[in-house]
């Protein structure tokens, strides 16, 4: 009984956030995205503003968490900065590893950004059945395993043998 209270007012909490965020709005999201988690990535962001409120508008729409803004701004960034190390970039000045950074990133536009919340929310919701369902079966597993207990300890449908 204990675990199932825990779990609730997990999934409480959780949904507490979610709608914290959404309240708090397009204006919120995008700050996260863009202009905090991606501060300084603008040049490989040929993103318009109106392109980046139908971002946020999309984030919203799905009910995204402050995490999963995080998450998906770290995808981002991930794609930017997704190239092969020349050979002595180890050895180069953390100044010098910034300009070849900035060099080598790629470009990442609306378009991706809005696939990647698709990718994010079909997963999301698709681990969300599938534990639903294996919480299901558990359940179910359970109550026959007690409803075959019961049977034995009161006898029914356990035959005697024949005298």
């Amino acid at each position: 009984m204990k675990l199932r209270v825990e779990t609730a007012d997990m999934e409480r909490e959780v949904e507490g956030a979610r709608r914290q965020l959404a309240q708090s709005g397009l204006p919120h999201i995008l700050a996260e995205i863009r202009d905090l988690k991606l501060r300084g990535k603008g040049p490989c962001l040929p993103i318009t503003d109106n392109e980046w409120k139908t971002i946020g508008e999309k984030c919203v729409a799905e009910k995204l968490s402050g995490r999963s803004v995080d998450h998906l701004a770290g995808r981002v960034l991930t794609e930017i900065e997704d190239f092969e190390e020349p050979d002595a970039y180890f050895s180069l000045s953390f100044e010098d590893k910034q300009k070849v950074i900035a060099q080598l990133s790629k470009p990442v536009g609306a378009e991706r950004i809005r696939a990647l919340i698709e990718e994010y929310c079909r997963f999301e919701r698709e681990a969300q059945e599938k534990s639903e369902t294996e919480r299901f079966i558990k359940r179910v597993r359970e109550i026959r395993f007690h409803l075959s207990t019961q049977r034995a300890a009161l006898g029914v449908g356990v035959e005697s043998p024949a005298e």
